[in-house]
């Protein structure tokens, strides 16, 4: 009778824990103060003590920033108002007395006044939110749905992608989707179109003029069929938001992404911008960034390595393959806008010079590998007091810059080996389908790969092994296999002491002529 009565008891406990989930209120009613209140109702589901944290780094930022540190007045009261004892665990975690109660209520303030694609910043005019930046987490219960609930000045506009529920209330599915949903607030400005039989949506902080918009929807459709067309697949997304800071009183450029969504920042002056990535440097740092930012829904947030995704914001999550997540959507970027016509071929090539002669004159390509510096990101990507001595700049490099040369390199190797049939389109192909596409069950859908995974994959597409193009370009330091652009009939010039230059050999043949129509599309 004891056993009957234990295991139903159990099993009432995991229908509860099932059906759980955390109740946020975001309330920003003192704007001019750049802070905001955060509540967080949940059930107490039997324990003594519960234990709240804020995450240490954000997705897509692989930087420890301690979240923590614009947190102030934690308070957790029961349903009647008593309140409950907290201690501060470490310099993130929160511990919580339940006392019995049947649901605990979280409160606190979180300061935000930074403009970027990982911080938040609220004033008077409006608010940019990234969730890991505001929102703490109950430990041990990541994977419970999420109802969010914004009050903001009546006046403001709120744009969120996770699915709404009721007026300026969301769902998000759990914590990582909740902090993978960026906010924007305030007097914004949108503009919507269909394509490829979904929704998208252009959010601004000002007014843009239709001289603009139009030629600009028109490349960014053209951007979207040509990264679409590479998996073959329908669009992952009900609706997609790019959310545009573009002002030229900004601090910095900077550009992060999201599930369903991107973040974009730049210091341009919409007035006299022009929609010729060709000619204009500003609108070409527009139409790449949102580019790249959107490759990321495939490579980075659905196709991801090991470790990003279900997340642990706790510490630094290590990979050696960020080269991948990063340096490839760079790689793939600037294929789509050659692909599309968006850029001369001409330009295609200075842009890849352009990162040749970066990575090149980088004294640090001479001491850490690939993987190396993927691995390093969180040490190198830090910020060092102004005391602080190192020699950092001397012995590490971008790994976007020597990520993007190599997949360009194992992009003509594949093609090469496979007569053209074959390419790193069809690498990330077959990893898409195989990591995250055929993977339904679980919460966090996908399953994360190996650096192995990748090499394995990209030399079954090329049927020959490539272990020592991986050993050369990724684990070693030696010179990068150039030559390799013979494949398109290319080569590479020194122009002078720091500068390269990519262009077409003189006596291109048929077969590289191929190549190069297949590897960069019509002219």
């Amino acid at each position: 009778m004891k056993t009957a009565m234990g295991f139903a008891f159990t099993l009432l406990l995991i229908v509860a824990l099932q059906a759980a989930s955390i109740d946020y209120t975001l309330t920003i009613d003192e704007p001019e103060t750049h802070t905001a209140r955060i509540t967080m109702t949940l059930p107490a589901t039997g324990d003594s003590v519960l234990y709240l944290a804020m995450p240490a780094w954000s997705q897509g930022r692989y930087v420890i920033y301690n979240f923590s540190q614009n947190v102030f007045d934690v308070k957790a009261r029961c349903p009647n108002g008593h309140l409950l004892p907290v201690t501060l665990m470490d310099k993130q975690t929160w511990s919580v007395q339940t006392e019995q109660c049947d649901s605990v209520t979280i409160s606190y303030r979180v300061f935000a006044n930074t403009l970027d694609g990982t911080f938040s910043r609220i004033d008077s005019n409006g608010a940019s939110v990234n969730g890991a930046s505001l929102f703490m987490y109950l430990r041990g219960r990541k994977a419970w749905p999420i109802d969010l609930k914004v009050n903001v000045p009546a006046s403001w506009q709120v744009i969120c992608p996770l699915p709404v529920v009721a007026s300026h209330t969301y769902y998000a599915q759990n914590y990582d989707d909740l902090t993978d949903s960026p906010l924007e607030m305030g007097m914004l400005h949108t503009y919507s179109f269909d394509h490829l039989h979904k929704k998208h949506k252009l959010v601004f902080h000002q007014s843009i003029s239709a001289d603009f918009l139009k030629p600009f929807t028109l490349d960014l459709k053209q951007v979207i069929s040509t990264q679409a067309k590479l998996f073959d697949l329908p669009l992952p997304y009900k609706e997609y938001l790019f959310f545009y800071h573009l002002h030229p009183g900004l601090v910095h450029t900077d550009g992060m992404e999201h599930r369903n969504a991107c973040r974009v920042l730049l210091r341009v002056d919409m007035d006299s911008i022009a929609t010729d990535a060709n000619l204009n440097p500003d609108y070409d740092n527009l139409i790449w960034l949102t580019a790249h930012e959107y490759f990321h829904l495939w490579n980075g947030k659905r196709l991801r390595p090991q470790g990003l995704g279900p997340f642990d914001y706790s510490k630094e999550v290590y990979t050696n393959a960020l080269w991948i997540v990063e340096g490839l959507t760079s790689y793939f970027a600037y294929l789509a806008l050659v692909r599309s016509g968006i850029y001369t071929r001409e330009k295609f090539y200075d842009e890849i010079a352009g990162r040749i002669s970066r990575y090149e004159n980088d004294p640090g390509k001479k001491h850490r590998t690939l993987e190396e510096v993927s691995l390093l990101t969180w040490l190198f990507k830090g910020n060092i007091p102004q005391y602080g001595r190192t020699h950092i700049q001397n012995t590490t490099y971008s790994y976007y810059y020597k990520g993007i040369i190599t997949g360009l390199l194992l992009d003509l190797l594949i093609r090469k080996k496979s007569d053209n049939n074959y390419s790193l389109d069809t690498v990330m192909q077959r990893m898409y389908n195989n990591f995250y596409y055929k993977k339904k069950d679980a919460y966090f859908r996908g399953t994360g790969y190996t650096l192995k995974d990748f090499e394995r994959t990209a030399a079954f597409i090329a049927q020959s092994d490539l272990q020592d193009f991986f050993n050369q370009t990724v684990r070693s330091t030696q010179a990068m296999p150039y030559h390799l652009l013979k494949t398109a009939g290319l080569e590479l010039i020194r122009q002078n002491q720091t500068n390269y230059m990519v262009q077409p050999v003189s006596d291109v043949s048929k077969a590289q002529k191929r190549i190069r129509q297949s590897w960069l599309g019509k002219p």
